[in-house]
């Protein structure tokens, strides 16, 4: 296989190639997500998410379909294209007003020459109406068998994507059914391949809360302290800022502990931890509260 000369079925390609451009996107997600817990950026996981998925997912399209602008075959991609949509509708949930899709579906139509055909405004409607779709089912899903409502969509709205492309490029009905099968096939891919990817995801964020959350009172424990207070001093000192920690303890309580049992210490410690996080919520919600001891 070279660069122009391809040997290998162009659905096992197209394959891989799916999954290595999302396999990318989870991977610099990753990464960037990780530099604004390290630099305390004000900026919350899902705003990451939905800035990077947009901007890579257009440079996505706009990048590949560069390559076949202006000639008989450039409606090749468009599988692909569908799936990146897809992926920003409906597993990365990203709301796209009106007045933000409609400039960037023209600006597209303008930059594929595809904006004087009445097909491509009617599937450029479809694909406003099939994202919004996806939108829906996303924000109302249902507790058995999601997987259902998901992929009815993506066949009833693939197929009237490729109804309109087959229109405007005289595609012939072999042609037509062989690129709406495979989007079918593009779409049970995704959606495993992107479960499995939240499964993992949700399991280190399960795993990540245990570690660093004490299960008796709920506050951060010794191990995020230990942590936190690191780049606080680190950061303290290489920009000359203030620092304050106060640490207490409760008095008398391994008399209690002993004379009325664990049971009767645990209320103490999970009224105790209570009332100070109420405290400190009430007069300045920066500060964190860790227990770092048995007490």
């Amino acid at each position: 296989m070279t660069w122009s000369v391809w040997h290998v079925s162009p659905v096992i390609t197209s394959i891989f190639f799916i999954l290595g451009v999302f396999t990318l996107y989870q991977v610099v997600f990753d990464w960037l997500k990780t530099v604004v817990h390290e630099k305390k950026m004000s900026i919350s996981d899902n705003t990451v998410k939905s800035l990077f998925g947009v901007i890579y997912m257009l440079v996505f399209i706009f990048t590949m379909q560069s390559t076949i602008v202006g000639k008989s075959i450039s409606w090749e991609f468009m599988n692909f294209i569908v799936i990146a949509l897809i992926f920003c509708a409906y597993f990365l949930n990203i709301r796209v007003p009106i007045y933000f899709f409609v400039p960037i579906i023209l600006v597209y139509m303008v930059f594929n020459h595809s904006i004087g055909y009445w097909e491509s405004w009617c599937h450029a409607l479809t694909i406003m109406l099939s994202y919004w779709s996806f939108n829906y089912i996303q924000g109302h899903p249902t507790k058995s068998h999601p997987f259902i409502g998901y992929i009815i969509v993506g066949i009833i709205w693939g197929g009237i994507m490729w109804y309109f492309v087959a229109l405007k490029f005289n595609l012939t009905m072999s042609v037509f059914l062989q690129e709406w099968s495979y989007l079918v096939i593009f779409e049970v891919l995704l959606y495993s391949y992107v479960r499995m990817l939240l499964r993992e995801s949700e399991l280190k964020g399960h795993l990540e809360a245990f570690a660093n959350h004490d299960a008796l009172t709920k506050s951060e424990n010794y191990a995020a302290y230990s942590s936190e207070i690191k780049y606080l001093f680190a950061n303290s000192l290489r920009n000359n800022l203030g620092l304050s920690m106060m640490m207490f303890d409760i008095d008398h309580f391994k008399q209690v502990n002993d004379t009325y049992g664990h049971l009767a210490g645990d209320k103490v410690l999970q009224k105790a931890v209570s009332t100070t996080q109420t405290v400190i919520d009430d007069n300045d919600p920066k500060v964190k509260l860790y227990r770092t001891g048995g007490e």
